[in-house]
């Protein structure tokens, strides 16, 4: 149940973030530092990412998103977020471990 009066918060009125990364070492270590202050949920590639986001649009107030994911990348999660105006104003930090030159030109 969504929470009217404080919005971008859950139920237990804690902000939910949604770790979305393919590693799961990683999903884990964000999850234990984040967990004290946040409500976290976890994606392991691209689509589930995008189908979190979609069902938690009201109370969720944070995506972290590695970049390279399978089924769809980051960058194809951003462009989906980009072109849906009711997912549009979520923050997003993009995270990777990688260092092409495809990912520097991000910057």
């Amino acid at each position: 149940m969504q929470n009217r009066n404080k919005p971008f918060r859950s139920s237990n009125d804690k902000r939910l973030i949604l770790v979305a990364d393919d590693e799961m070492i990683n999903r884990e270590i964000l999850g234990e530092i984040l967990k004290t202050e946040y409500d976290i949920l976890f994606a392991a590639d691209g689509e589930e990412t995008l189908e979190k986001i979609r069902q938690n649009k009201d109370t969720l107030s944070l995506v972290l998103l590695d970049v390279l994911m399978p089924v769809m990348t980051g960058m194809e999660v951003l462009k989906a977020l980009k072109e849906d105006e009711s997912l549009s104003r979520i923050p997003v930090v993009v995270t990777t471990s990688e260092r092409s030159m495809e990912v520097e030109s991000l910057r």
